[in-house]
């Protein structure tokens, strides 16, 4: 978690160095902490106040399918982050509203989520449980994050991936690739069996 707040940390001071910042739902992670502490003025939004957020970073309890947490600061924050969670809310389309909402005219929605809409998971056989319910409710493709965000008059300045380390990037695309392959061959060959491994995996 240590590693992924620097990541986030990078990220967001790639585009702003200062300013307000909320970090919406980031749990036990210490992004807010580390946030505040590089001198952004930092607000954490969350179901529970985690006892390890630094006494500088001020807690709301509330959560992005909450339109109501608007009232907390609505067009107020120069950054409003959120990462590893959209992907976990019943209704994105009301989420991005809320991260929308959060930001000041000109400001900065930093939003993080599992990689879809590419060829590797597309050509898979069969999906992994970690990608669908109950731990992930919804796959957000780039496409779909310009669809959501669109009209709530944001545009899309930046899409990569977060990756901590060039070994581990190698390892899980190495193997994602490897089974994409091996199930392009099996959807142009046997459609019918890739389709049941696609259904029966779960």
């Amino acid at each position: 978690l240590e590693r992924y707040a620097k990541r986030y940390l990078q990220i967001v001071r790639r585009w702003r160095t200062g300013g307000r910042l909320i970090d919406i739902s980031s749990s036990n992670n210490p992004f807010p902490s580390r946030a505040a502490a590089a001198g952004f003025d930092t607000t954490m939004m969350d179901f529970v106040k985690p006892p390890s957020l630094a006494a500088s970073v001020r807690f709301i309890e509330g959560h992005m399918n909450d339109e109501q947490a608007l009232a907390a600061g609505a067009g107020g924050f120069d950054v409003v982050a959120s990462g590893a969670v959209i992907e976990h809310v019943p209704d994105p389309p009301r989420s991005a509203r809320v991260l929308a909402g959060l930001c000041k005219p000109g400001g900065l929605v930093v939003v993080s989520t599992p990689e879809a809409g590419t060829a590797l998971p597309r050509y898979a056989i069969g999906h992994s449980p970690w990608f669908y319910p109950p731990e992930h409710l919804n796959l957000i493709s780039r496409k779909a994050f310009k669809s959501m965000f669109s009209p709530q008059g944001c545009t899309l300045r930046h899409w990569g991936r977060l990756e901590l380390s060039w070994p581990r990037y190698v390892a899980r695309y190495g193997v994602s690739l490897a089974g994409a392959s091996v199930g392009a061959v099996a959807k142009a060959l046997a459609p019918v069996w890739w389709r049941a491994q696609r259904a029966a995996r779960t």
